[in-house]
């Protein structure tokens, strides 16, 4: 009831009641280490390579994603006018990405039932909080665009409208390699789904001069790697049975990892029965829209494409639960309200469970100050015209690989029997096995390698060579 009353009094509390919660949610995810996010490393390095050298050819080693230069772009003109680090830039990013896919979800809800801003917000990130890929890289910023997309196509339809939309949607274009293909495959969905003559028409028209747009970027200004792409799209896809592995697989085993696994399923699968059970009474009573049904559509018939092609599928899942999570706020009309208010707090209170069971995880993936600093001591300093055998985690072999143009041999572990000349020792390297050593002091004598770069964290190890 609580939660009722205090949604009552205007629509602005309720969005402000909504931005909180998924803040809430998300600073959880900061404080266990999850922002700003292992893959964003890769891409830090990839930007940082285009500041300093203002160069985007994709055909360097490593750099395939300039052909998508939008987000290296935006980043380079926005430190450059305001002065700020690139590392805050990143979590402003994240926080616009953030705010846009939370304002969005606030809207597309609001505009249908009393309690659906918020709920829907709500529903939406708890049900895929392990499924959404919200970072700060290419393909957040493009979701996050897709789906201001989806919010202006629940307005009246005007000229203005329709070039603001076609702008949104170049911009997706130069932003990532399958995401607009999100927007396409949802205008095809709307044409066949209108029954209108004329807005039939109208989205026909949209669903050519948006594949066509496509195609031509794709062959024109993407075409570098594009036989690679279509070799690996037609590639065994192996993302769905990783997820399955990932989720049933065992994991630290102790009281309160066993506990918060417990808590953490509970609430997930909870919260995605809500919303499917409401979604399929919103089908049954056709109180789904033409928009609802073709987003729904665009995000299931995709995330199947991804069983049988390796093209990102399960990526379209958040597309899905878009109109999905529209079950939740559906069954606050019927006479379980109250008892749907109360288990909805109950299970935002046991929500804390999800980031506590994900932090036993061992593997360290996001980048800290110390091993940003030692990472780029190692590339200073390392003699990378005669590289020799380099030996660092796989995270921080991501960060050093974008930022080189040439190719250098980084392996991840340290096999028995083979002799590094270089170790980029830091944090990310939990769980790594020293072979028969105790510690780095003890690597550094059996394998015969200076310590160069100690700041208690970290260490940069190398022979008289290098």
């Amino acid at each position: 009831m609580f939660l009722m009353t205090l949604t009552t009094k205007n629509n602005f509390l309720k969005w402000i009641l909504s931005i909180g919660i998924v803040v809430t949610l998300f600073s959880l995810y900061y404080f266990y280490g999850l922002m700003p996010t292992p893959d964003s490393q890769s891409f830090r390095a990839l930007t940082e390579y285009f500041i300093k050298t203002k160069s985007l050819d994709p055909a360097q080693l490593n750099h395939v994603y300039y052909q998508w230069p939008a987000f290296f772009v935006l980043a380079d003109i926005v430190t450059s006018v305001t002065g700020l680090t690139l590392t805050t830039y990143e979590f402003l990013l994240f926080t616009l990405i953030g705010l846009l896919l939370t304002t969005v979800l606030y809207v597309y809800g609001s505009k249908k039932y009393a309690y659906g801003g918020v709920l829907i917000v709500v529903a939406f990130f708890i049900s895929i909080t392990s499924f959404i890929d919200y970072q700060a890289v290419p393909f957040s910023l493009a979701l996050a665009l897709l789906f201001v997309l989806f919010m202006l196509e629940t307005r009246q339809k005007s000229i203005g409208l329709s070039i603001a939309m076609l702008i949104l949607y170049a911009c997706l274009l130069m932003t990532h390699l399958f995401v607009p293909l999100f927007f396409v495959l949802y205008l095809l969905a709307r044409s066949l789904f209108e029954k209108n003559g004329q807005n039939k028409s109208y989205y026909r028209s949209l669903f050519i001069i948006t594949l066509v747009s496509y195609f031509l970027v794709e062959f024109a200004i993407a075409k570098f790697s594009l036989g690679q792409i279509i070799t690996n799209i037609t590639k065994t896809p192996l993302t769905y049975s990783q997820i399955a592995l990932n989720t049933f697989a065992s994991s630290v085993s102790n009281a309160i990892n066993d506990t918060a696994q417990l808590f953490s399923r509970t609430v997930t699968i909870a919260f995605i029965g809500i919303c499917i059970v409401g979604l399929v009474l919103l089908l049954v009573t056709r109180k789904t829209s033409v928009v609802d049904k073709a987003i729904l559509f665009t995000g299931v018939v995709y995330s199947a494409l991804g069983a049988v092609l390796n093209t990102l599928g399960y990526r379209a899942i958040a597309v899905a639960f878009l109109p999905i999570s529209l079950g939740a706020a559906f069954l606050f009309k019927g006479k379980f309200r109250p008892y749907l208010a109360g288990l909805f707090i109950v299970l935002l209170v046991l929500f804390p469970f999800v980031p506590l069971h994900q932090s036993f995880n061992s593997e360290i993936t996001f980048q800290t100050g110390e091993t940003y600093t030692a990472d780029n001591f190692f590339l200073n300093h390392y003699q990378w015209q005669n590289p020799g055998f380099v030996i660092t985690d796989f995270w921080t072999q991501t960060y050093l690989a974008s930022k080189l143009s040439t190719y250098v041999y980084i392996s991840t572990s340290l096999t028995p029997g083979e002799k590094p000349d270089s170790i980029l020792y830091s944090p990310q390297f939990a769980g790594l096995e020293l072979g028969n050593y105790s510690s780095v002091q003890s690597l550094s004598q059996g394998e015969k390698l200076n310590i160069l770069y100690n700041d208690g964290f970290s260490y940069v190890l190398v022979n008289g060579q290098h």
